[in-house]
């Protein structure tokens, strides 16, 4: 059987936080999951978190206490820092990974020298799938994987996909990637929750956008030839829970 850690990184999103819990509370004993809350200035994850939620979901809850513009390739380096050895799945919180995903994996012939793309529908309604593109930000690794590849770059944290490509680039320079067709994620939009993801705050083309910096753009550039990130975790953070 499998070990399995789910990471998530929160920021302002506690509808869609509460939603994740009733998926959780489904899943086999056995499967590990950590919550990694980004600095959220309005509404902490920990202010989300009862007793009526966790009822026996094994989850631990961060917070980074800096709220830092971008963070998330941050709070994915804290959530792969503080797993168990095993298997982790890293994907977005407005992403859902169901109960029968989970059970499938627990079986699963998985290969340590491979990662795993998951399948992902999209959320018409409450109750409505539609089938489409995996997202290429949720994958399955070993921990031991993620951390050969070295991490994010925190050098480019702050900055719309800043450390996202040159972690996908490193990782496939060591590993292959085979994609999973019985393990779906479930995309949950703002027309369903509100505030399912931070993507509203808008990131593309704003001066969060790398493309627009021109001082980090060359750096940037080097670093996706030669993936090496230096000093993960540069921020204050606790466990709360």
């Amino acid at each position: 059987m499998n070990k399995i850690t789910l990471a998530l990184s929160y920021y302002d999103n506690p509808e869609m936080l509460r939603l994740q819990f009733q998926y959780w509370q489904k899943y086999p004993k056995g499967v590990n999951i950590i919550v990694v809350d980004d600095g959220s200035p309005n509404h902490p994850a920990k202010d989300v978190f009862s007793d009526s939620l966790l009822n026996g979901v094994d989850v631990k809850l961060y917070r980074i206490e800096e709220n830092i513009p971008w963070n998330s390739a941050g709070a994915r380096n804290l959530a792969f820092s503080e797993a168990s050895d095993g298997w982790v799945i890293a994907t977005d919180i407005d992403h859902v990974l169901p109960a029968e995903s989970m059970e499938n994996l627990f079986t699963k012939k998985l290969k340590p020298r491979r990662f795993y793309s998951l399948a992902r529908r999209r959320m018409v309604d409450l109750k409505k799938q539609e089938e489409m593109h995996p997202h290429r930000e949720s994958f399955l690794m070993t921990k031991r994987l993620f951390w050969k590849v070295g991490g994010y770059d925190e050098d480019f944290v702050g900055y719309w996909n800043g450390p996202f490509t040159g972690f996908r680039l490193g990782l496939k320079r060591v590993a292959r990637c085979v994609a999973l067709d019985d393990v779906w994620l479930l995309l949950f939009g703002y027309d369903i929750i509100p505030n399912a993801s931070t993507m509203s705050l808008g990131r593309r083309g704003s001066e969060y956008d790398i493309n627009k910096n021109k001082e980090m753009k060359k750096p940037w550039r080097r670093a996706m030839k030669r993936h090496r990130p230096e000093n993960p975790l540069r921020f204050k953070w606790e466990r709360v829970l």
